[in-house]
């Protein structure tokens, strides 16, 4: 089967980025300027809802275990957490500084978010309360868990790092150089990877989970910023912003596989395995392009 974008969907102002929820079938797009995150039917790819949440909605981060996704409002410099049954908002956490990244570690019961004052604020995600902040380095941007290794990593854009915490004790452990401008990043936790974009520098980092070390960088499309594992089919998307495409990576060699059109000013990726989509977000018209058929390319 070839790779293919199967459906288009409208969704709000200014979509920002998108996370997929495996356990309900949903996937979730943040939309920055009206201030709702849009809730596709993943299986469909519908329009199933819209939910008002606070200002600048920025990321959004589920924790499938318990039934909940995080936004992080970055204008209202807070927390609107959404009950994933219900689609309703169950609970607004004060954060302040100008939220951004945020990724859930489920098994440590953890929401960890990025603020532009040098901190990662610590969620203690059943009871909504925040239990820490770490601090981190200049322009943090985006944040992303692995699990297995226990490690939580933070692209700090104005540095060009990526400080890498202990999870389970909330302190820095190391501080990788990468490229130009890192903007995303997300976690290949089969392959003990780490994939980071560098929009100044159009290619990406990889970084081995293990030694904290980049093993390769990669070349991919103009600015590219978004970026998105799917660890079944072992590959890695790359939005290249503008080009108006989308780089697929072969996992295990490091190598683009296929580079596919999308829309224009695709700024982020996420990947639903159970599906086996790939949702990307076209900020500057307002879709979001679904990818299928890549586990055959």
């Amino acid at each position: 089967m070839a790779t293919v974008v199967e459906a288009t969907i409208g969704v709000g102002d200014k979509p920002y980025a998108v996370t997929c929820d495996e356990t309900s079938g949903k996937t979730f797009i943040p939309n920055y300027g009206d201030h709702t995150v849009t809730v596709i039917h993943s299986a469909s790819n519908t329009v199933s809802a819209t939910i008002t949440v606070g200002d600048g909605p920025w990321n959004l981060a589920c924790d499938e275990t318990i039934g909940k996704a995080f936004i992080s409002n970055y204008t209202s410099e807070n927390v609107s957490i959404i009950h994933i049954a219900s689609n309703s908002i169950s609970a607004t956490i004060e954060i302040g500084d100008h939220p951004g990244g945020i990724t859930c570690d489920e098994s440590r019961e953890k929401t960890f978010i990025t603020s532009y004052a040098k901190v990662v604020w610590v969620i203690h995600t059943p009871s909504n309360t925040v239990s820490a902040t770490i601090g981190v380095g200049n322009g943090p941007r985006d944040i992303a868990c692995d699990e297995i290794a226990g490690k939580v990593f933070v692209v700090n854009y104005d540095d060009h790092t990526v400080t890498v915490i202990h999870s389970a004790s909330n302190t820095v452990s190391a501080t990788i150089g990468v490229g130009n401008a890192p903007y995303l990043i997300a976690c290949d936790e089969t392959a003990g990877k780490v994939f980071v974009t560098n929009d100044s520098d159009n290619n990406v980092s990889v970084i081995h989970t293990a030694s904290n070390t980049v093993s390769e960088t990669i070349g991919v499309g103009q600015y590219p910023t978004g970026v998105a594992c799917d660890e079944t089919a072992g590959k890695t998307f790359i939005t290249n912003y503008n080009s108006g495409t989308v780089s697929i990576i072969h996992t295990a060699s490091n190598t683009i596989s296929e580079t596919i059109g999308v829309g224009v000013g695709p700024s982020a990726v996420w990947c639903d395995e159970t599906a086996e989509k790939a949702f990307v977000v076209n900020y500057d018209v307002d879709s979001v392009s679904v990818i299928s058929g890549y586990n055959g390319c």
